[in-house]
């Protein structure tokens, strides 16, 4: 079994809606500023064999909206950034998202064994001006529920 990653988002130049309203969430509940902005990726760690044409062709058909969104698969949708939180749920959560990718590979006519999973999770890329302990304080306040989810922070390349 092979786990790839694939990452969706909006495309440039359109307003990525769930980004703009964590920024303004946090603004308003943290009181932080120096958020230039914030995107927000859906990702999909795919535990299964699929060739990488099955999983493009699951990412076009399945996972985005081609008109909105891009994709990248095996490797991050944004290379720019100042800090990225990536947040999901904890290992002995079950993933009904997840659950539901799989069936959806399945329904796409792609072959699906018994041992295929799928985990999700949500990247919010920032740009800005902020220190770790204001990202932190982001992520446990903000954007994660610490009793179902767990965080990873990375700082800008």
């Amino acid at each position: 079994m092979v786990l790839a990653k694939v990452e969706v988002g909006v495309k440039q130049g359109y307003l990525d809606v769930l980004g703009a309203s964590v920024k303004q969430k946090i603004k308003e509940d943290l009181k932080l500023s120096g958020i230039e902005s914030i995107s927000c990726l859906d990702v999909f760690q795919i535990h299964s064999a699929l060739s990488e044409k099955d999983l493009e062709f699951t990412a076009r058909n399945l996972l985005m909206d081609p008109v909105i969104h891009s994709f990248s698969i095996n490797k991050e949708l944004h290379l720019k950034y100042s800090w990225q939180i990536t947040v999901e749920l904890h290992k002995n959560m079950d993933d009904t998202l997840g659950k539901m990718t799989l069936k959806g590979i399945k329904d796409l006519g792609l072959p699906v064994t018994p041992e295929d999973f799928v985990r999700t999770a949500r990247k919010y890329v920032i740009q800005g001006k902020l220190v770790q302990t204001q990202v932190k304080e982001i992520a446990e306040k903000v954007l994660a529920n610490n009793l179902i989810e767990h965080y990873e922070i990375s700082k800008g390349k």
